[in-house]
């Protein structure tokens, strides 16, 4: 029997009927510019519509449920997949799990065609066909309304498609619509924020656009949902405190300068990648109590980094720097 997406969420639900955590987004605030590294939080509000919520079944299947509309991840250790999406009108499963590191899976982020099947309205199929796509988490800051700030990793998730439905079962590719069949094109992007080592985001943005065949805009929808300011704050605090040692990073004529502020000599491994992903360097080394440790010939392109420095019994550190 060949083993699909399809067959894995229902194993995998048959078995998970326990929700082992749960987690609401409650407030709302304006749709946030998404381009730069610093991101303005600062007009929050309670939700006027149902709260964005998280629920994760056992440790393997994680829902999000955002304006109606359902999501599910196949969660691991090191991995996270998209495996099914659906609706009260509709659900849709891709033929094949989708890498994705919309949760911070950093080696999981790409861009690959899918293929996703389904049934609209209980009477029709429809059928997906387009590009899934994830960014490497970009680091920067949460303006709060005091002015504060925390810093805070993005993610960036989008789909485009072309998606048709029709009440005859679809068997060969888009190629055989016919005039009797509804198809539109969507582009449906997530934005989440991170503020600690939770599996769940402290904000997310979805921006979902529906066009015909000529390009014409059928529907807009964008919203932002987050929690409250102090809880905002408590939780990146709260990582703040817990997390491992403060890493600082200097590149300079092929020289890599690295300074923790631990107080005792730790052995560390370091990985540095570039913005889409790619390693450049993978070391392990020794980094003495508030002495920078330098490595030589370490040979970077212009452009951004970002380091993940591990050490025994904390969680990764990470931190973005440029060379120029």
């Amino acid at each position: 029997m060949q083993i699909t997406t399809r067959t894995i969420f229902i194993s995998l639900m048959a078995v998970l009927h326990i929700t082992a955590a749960a987690y609401n987004l409650q407030y709302q605030m304006p749709t946030v510019d998404t381009d730069g590294r610093i991101w303005n939080f600062s007009a929050t509000e309670q939700l006027d519509r149902p709260a964005a919520k998280y629920d994760l079944y056992g440790d393997t299947l994680l829902s999000e449920v955002v304006n109606g509309h359902r999501s599910w991840y196949l969660m691991a250790s090191d991995s996270v997949h998209f495996i099914r999406e659906e609706s009260a009108l509709m659900e849709a499963i891709p033929t094949d799990m989708l890498p994705s590191a919309a949760f911070r899976s950093d080696k999981m982020a790409g861009e690959q065609q899918f293929e996703s099947r389904g049934v609209y309205c209980k009477s029709s199929d429809i059928i997906e066909q387009g590009i899934y796509a994830t960014e490497m988490p970009r680091q920067g800051f949460i303006l709060l309304a005091d002015g504060d700030t925390v810093t805070a990793d993005m993610t960036v998730e989008h789909r485009r498609f072309v998606a048709v439905i029709s009440r005859k079962d679809i068997t060969l590719s888009l190629d055989s619509v016919t005039a009797t069949d509804t198809l539109s094109i969507f582009g449906i992007t997530r934005y989440r924020w991170f503020v600690d080592e939770s599996l769940y985001p402290a904000a997310i943005q979805i921006e979902n656009h529906e066009y015909d065949t000529v390009g014409r805009v059928i529907s807009e929808f964008s919203a932002a949902y987050t929690t409250s300011s102090e809880d905002l704050r408590n939780r990146a605090q709260s990582f703040k405190r817990n997390r491992s040692p403060n890493i600082s990073i200097e590149y300079s004529d092929g020289k890599l300068n690295i300074k923790t502020d631990n107080d005792s000599v730790v052995n560390i491994s370091i990985d540095i990648t570039d913005s889409s992903g790619i390693l450049y360097m993978h070391d392990e080394i020794q980094v003495s109590a508030g002495n920078p440790t330098s490595l030589n010939g370490v040979p970077l392109p212009h452009g951004q980094y970002l380091a993940t420095v591990s050490s025994p019994n904390t969680e990764p550190a990470k931190v973005w720097f440029s060379v120029r």
